[in-house]
């Protein structure tokens, strides 16, 4: 991950104004109150901020990430109610408890983690009867002249599909292109993606 020990230095001045209308677009989809809250992987820790409003006053947000370098800044942006733990996503049951969370956000990261499939139903796993996952991503169904430069930049596959797993195990399924989100300018159409752990 070295890579993304350089990327992190750069991420939040080249791209977070790119992103952020669009994250808290996607935020707006949750249902309010969370208590327990994994943000897997938690990146710079850009969503911390904007999911705030969405969580219990006294929410423990765990947020995981296998960068030093993107954890740091993520502590720097952390309320009171974060933790932070360094691991890949493969690692989730180690740090998680079956059945113990109310919400789990994948806030473009299953473009990006390994074995994004097994990732994304061990977490479903996690998650409470009547828990919530939010998948904030981008998807290349037809790759457009940014789609190749983004993937290289992000180490990414903007082909992949994790929503058909939420709309296939989970309840209250649904799917929202970001319509104000030009896929030229991020490779692909951003989309957010909502399941209800049945």
């Amino acid at each position: 991950m070295a890579w993304y020990s350089w990327f992190s230095t750069i991420y939040d001045q080249a791209l977070e104004d790119l992103y952020a209308p669009h994250r808290e677009r996607a935020f707006s989809e949750l249902n309010a109150g969370h208590r327990k809250v994994l943000l897997l992987p938690c990146g710079t820790g850009q969503d911390i901020t904007p999911l705030l409003p969405r969580l219990a006053p006294d929410a423990d947000i765990l947020c995981m990430d296998l960068d030093p370098g993107m954890l740091a800044k993520a502590r720097a942006r952390g309320s009171s109610g974060c933790r932070f733990v360094q691991a890949p996503a493969s690692e989730l049951c180690s740090h998680v408890e079956a059945e113990s969370l109310d919400l789990v956000v994948f806030s473009l990261g299953l473009s990006v983690v390994p074995e994004h499939e097994s990732v994304l139903r061990e977490a479903l796993s996690r998650l409470r009867p009547g828990g919530q996952c939010l998948i904030f991503d981008c998807w290349a169904e037809r790759r457009n002249l940014n789609s190749w430069p983004v993937e290289w930049m992000a180490q990414a596959d903007l082909s992949r599909t994790p929503f058909r797993i939420l709309e296939a195990e989970c309840s209250d399924y649904a799917f929202h292109p970001l319509k104000d989100a030009q896929p030229l300018r991020f490779g692909g159409q951003l989309y957010v993606a909502t399941g209800t752990r049945v």
